[in-house]
């Protein structure tokens, strides 16, 4: 590996060490480097397109688009889809959603036009709302935010 990707590798350990698609703990001896988007379809070594796998989970991706992979969250595989989401006739305003856990092919769409804080923040919304569907919306929003702010703002992740 040459040292600028083991410093990438490293510095994706210490603000993560767990895999991005099965969530198993990592360390410098058992984590790949994945590229979310594969450098074979365009995607670039910029750390925003990088994340920590485990082997397998790399070797299972391939290189597959990283939306056509499936993230765990509290036992419950949810496949993480980038597209238009559906016109949801109450709210023009919708940029996601995430299906209920009960749902036989769990997905969570996030608007595939969506850049930047946005994007990090309608991820990071949906996520929780994976994970912790009973929690209300209100305080979905406000932690959503507030992780997109440190995030983005504060340790400089960028897409």
């Amino acid at each position: 590996m040459a040292p600028s990707n083991k410093r990438k590798r490293l510095r994706l350990l210490m603000n993560y060490p767990y895999c991005a698609y099965c969530g198993v703990k990592l360390s410098q001896r058992n984590s790949t480097v994945d590229h979310v988007v594969p450098k074979c379809r365009g995607g670039s070594n910029s750390l925003s397109n990088l994340v920590l796998s485990c082997e397998k989970c790399n070797a299972d991706k391939g290189d597959k688009m990283a939306s056509a992979m499936t993230v765990k969250l509290m036992d419950k595989r949810y496949q993480l889809v980038f597209q238009p989401p559906p016109v949801d006739h109450n709210d023009a305003s919708v940029v996601g959603y995430c299906e209920p856990p009960d749902t036989p092919h769990k997905r969570i769409v996030v608007d595939g036009s969506l850049t930047g804080r946005d994007r990090l923040e309608v991820i990071l919304h949906e996520l929780l709302h994976g994970a912790h569907w009973q929690i209300d919306e209100d305080v979905i929003e406000i932690a959503a935010h507030a992780y997109a702010v440190i995030l983005w703002d504060r340790l400089g992740y960028r897409d």
